[in-house]
């Protein structure tokens, strides 16, 4: 019976050292989730889940890694298309009228009508 009881004690142990053991693994895999979000600032927390496996973090990390390059190419590829050239004459849109006067609109409109014509 004294060993019985001795076996039972030891597995109740060791259950309980399993679970420690479980619940450290958990939050050191929180703390490694932390320190790799931390040296990369650019990488968005929602990317990457909070688990337990330390290769799943990995893996998730990676592919976060690789979607926020895209992003920063693409948006490096948008700015490059959007730029100007320098001495590049700058773009005019039509202008706002409501200002001049109606004398000041008819002299602007036969200023304009006898530019078009001399091309």
């Amino acid at each position: 019976m004294f060993a019985r009881e001795t076996a039972e004690g030891e597995l109740a142990r060791t259950g309980s050292e399993a679970g420690e053991t479980r619940t450290h693994l958990a939050e050191a895999a929180v703390k490694y989730r932390e320190a790799k979000l931390a040296s990369a600032p650019e990488i968005p927390r929602e990317l990457v889940p909070a688990v337990e496996r330390l290769t799943e973090i990995d893996e998730a990390f990676e592919a976060a890694r690789f979607v926020a390059a895209q992003l920063r190419e693409r948006i490096e590829e948008e700015r490059q298309s959007a730029r100007v050239p320098v001495g590049s004459p700058t773009r005019r849109g039509p202008a706002d009228l409501s200002a001049l006067s109606a004398s000041e609109k008819i002299r602007l409109g036969l200023q304009q009508l006898s530019e078009r014509e001399a091309r």
